[in-house]
C-alpha cells in the first residue's frame, strides 16, 4: 500500500508540474497503464480480506478485464502519436519497391543538380551584365564550387548506385559551416547567416554528403522567409550520445498539417514545379547513413528549426561504409 501511494504522488507531481500538452498526454498513459491495474488488485483483496466479504473472494479476477483494456488502449496510442519512444506504422507492401528506390535516388540527384546549376545561372547571368573583375572572381569561384559538388555528387550515386557510400572522417565544423554558408552569403545578400561555433570543433561525417545536407536546409530556409532574414548556425559539443548541429531561421515555420511526415519524398510545404519534397527526404537518409538522425520544429518566437544529430566519435571506431540513403 505504501509503494502505490508513494508511486501515486511521483505520477500526480510529475503530471501537475509538466507544460507540455503533448508530454503530458504521454505521462498520464503511463500512469494510469501503470496505477489503474495496481489500485484495482489492492481494493479487490485488502478490503476484502480484512472484513471477510463472503463471495468477493475472486474479484481481484477483475483485473483480467482492465489490462485487456490497456493493453488496447497502449496499441491506439502506439499507432496514433507514438508511445515512450515507439510507434507503428503500417506499409502496404509495394513489388516494384526496387524500382521506386532507383526512382527515389535518380530524384535526389537531379534535386541536388536543380540547386547548383541555380547557383551557375545566377553566377553567369551576373557577370553577363557587366560585373568588375573582382565579382567575377567570385563568381568564377562559386561555379567552379558548384561544378564540383556535382561532380562529387555524381561519383558517390555511380559508385553505389542505389547506395550512396557514406564515408565518415573526422571534419572540422568551423570550417565545413562556412563553406557551406559562403555561396548562400554572395547570392542573397538580405539574408544574414549567423555561426555560433568555436574553432576546432570536430565532426565525423562525410563532409560531401553532409554540405549537401546544409544548402539543402539553407536554400528551405531562405525560401521560407522570401529571401530576407536570419539564419542561425549552432554547433554543440554533449558530453554523452550525440554532437548537435541547429540549423534555425526566421521564416514562418512548418505548417502543422505536414510536419510529422516532412521527411518523407515528394512532401512540401512549398508549391511550385520547382519544389519537389526531395531535400528534406536525401538529409533524412543522409543522417541515417551517418548513424544519427535529423529532427524539424517550429522555435517559440516564430521560423523553423532543424536539428542533426551526429554521434560521437569512439576512439578506435572504423568508417560505417555503405550505407543505403
Amino acid at each position: 500500500m505504501a509503494v502505490a501511494l508513494t508511486a501515486t504522488f511521483f505520477f500526480l507531481n510529475a503530471l501537475i508540474k509538466e507544460r507540455n500538452p503533448k508530454v503530458k498526454r504521454q505521462k498520464l498513459a503511463i500512469a494510469v497503464l501503470a496505477l489503474v491495474p495496481s489500485w484495482f488488485t489492492i481494493m479487490s483483496t485488502i478490503p476484502i480480506q480484512l472484513f471477510s466479504v463472503e463471495g468477493a473472494e475472486k474479484a481481484w479476477q477483475g483485473n483480467l478485464i482492465i489490462i485487456i483494456v490497456l493493453v488496447g488502449m497502449y496499441f491506439v496510442l502506439v499507432f496514433k502519436e507514438g508511445f515512450m519512444g515507439s510507434r507503428l506504422r503500417h506499409e502496404t507492401y509495394r513489388w516494384d519497391q526496387d524500382e521506386k528506390l532507383v526512382e527515389q535516388t535518380i530524384d535526389t540527384v537531379r534535386h541536388m543538380i536543380k540547386n547548383q546549376t541555380a547557383k551557375i545561372n545566377w553566377c553567369a547571368a551576373n557577370m553577363s551584365s557587366g560585373a568588375g573583375e573582382k565579382e567575377i572572381q567570385e563568381y568564377a569561384g562559386i561555379i567552379l564550387r558548384a561544378t564540383r559538388r556535382i561532380s562529387d555528387f555524381l561519383n558517390i550515386s555511380i559508385k553505389g548506385g542505389s547506395e550512396f557510400k557514406c564515408t565518415p572522417e573526422v571534419v572540422d565544423v568551423y570550417s565545413l559551416l562556412n563553406g557551406a554558408a559562403a555561396d548562400f552569403k554572395k547570392r542573397y545578400p538580405n539574408v544574414s547567416i549567423r555561426i555560433l561555433c568555436q574553432q576546432g570543433s570536430e565532426v565525423f561525417c562525410d563532409e560531401t554528403l553532409v554540405r549537401e545536407v546544409l544548402q539543402n536546409l539553407f536554400q528551405n530556409s531562405v525560401e521560407a522567409m522570401g529571401e530576407e532574414g536570419t539564419i542561425d548556425v549552432e554547433f554543440k559539443e554533449r558530453r554523452r550520445g550525440f554532437l548537435h548541429l541547429k540549423i534555425s531561421d526566421t521564416g514562418q515555420g512548418l505548417p502543422d498539417n505536414i510536419r510529422e511526415n516532412i521527411f518523407l519524398p515528394y512532401v512540401s510545404s512549398k508549391n511550385g514545379e520547382k519544389h519537389w519534397g526531395i531535400g528534406l527526404y536525401y538529409c533524412q537518409k543522409a543522417m541515417a547513413a551517418h548513424g544519427g538522425m535529423i529532427k524539424a520544429d517550429n522555435r517559440p518566437g516564430g521560423g523553423a528549426v532543424f536539428t542533426l544529430y551526429f554521434p560521437k566519435k569512439k576512439k578506435g571506431m572504423l568508417n560505417h561504409g555503405s550505407r543505403k540513403i
